[in-house]
């Protein structure tokens, strides 16, 4: 009687038993697919592998992009940590509730002092994305706030007297008229184009006269 493997239990024919063909085929497909799988673990080994690289390679261009950017003042905090007058005394600091301060062995100590004036970094319009806004104070704009320079800028000039507006009919334009009285209905036209307040619904208003038949999509909603 044949014995299998211990661990993927391919068949182990005895001695005494005749050559089988079916028996090496199926230990044939066994180790195919035994070395299948390892060849997906490898190949999925070296695709991780390949993605920390690259993870590591971008993180190593931020790092070096941020150092160069923060270049100047690590180097301007270098130079003031070994200039004459910085402190070499203080054996602790502890933060200060004061602004500019420290507490430099326990005494409250100004370590920073704000430059003066109206705009003492020197910020430009052209740093805040406002280079093309021109230096107008509000009395100036005002004063360019003219008839013509409106007309101009909107392409309509406004009538110079009262007009009165009648309500829009189906040969002239006007307003909306009124809605006294017409309450839960639409300024809509009819299908000639005349408007006036209709019922909401698609149909004929509670004014019209019952029709003698009715169109598709008409509602007979009168009385």
């Amino acid at each position: 009687m044949a014995t299998y493997t211990p661990h993927k239990k391919l068949e182990l024919p005895t001695s005494p038993e005749r050559y089988n063909i079916g028996v090496f085929n199926k230990n044939n497909t066994v180790i195919d697919s035994e070395l299948h799988k390892l060849d997906l673990k490898n190949a999925s080994q070296d695709s991780l592998l390949a993605t920390k690289e690259e993870v590591e390679e971008k993180i190593r261009g931020e790092t070096d992009r941020l150092l160069a950017t923060l270049e100047p003042d690590i180097q301007t905090a270098k130079a003031h940590a070994v200039s004459v007058h910085a402190r070499t005394d203080a054996t602790r600091t502890e933060p200060s509730e004061t602004n500019g301060s420290l507490k430099i062995d326990g005494v409250e100590t100004n370590v920073y002092t704000h430059p003066a004036g109206p705009n003492p970094h020197g910020v430009t319009k052209g740093d805040l994305g406002l280079a093309k806004v021109e230096n107008k104070n509000s009395e100036d704009i005002r004063n360019e706030l003219t008839m013509q320079n409106v007309v101009a800028a909107l392409g309509y000039t406004p009538p110079d007297a009262d007009t009165d507006w009648n309500a829009n009919t189906k040969d002239s334009p006007g307003c909306v008229a009124a809605g006294q009285n017409h309450a839960n209905k639409v300024w809509k036209t009819d299908g000639d184009g005349n408007p006036a307040w209709r019922e909401e619904a698609n149909g004929i208003t509670y004014a019209d006269p019952e029709p003698t038949a009715l169109t598709k999509n008409m509602t007979w909603i009168g009385t």
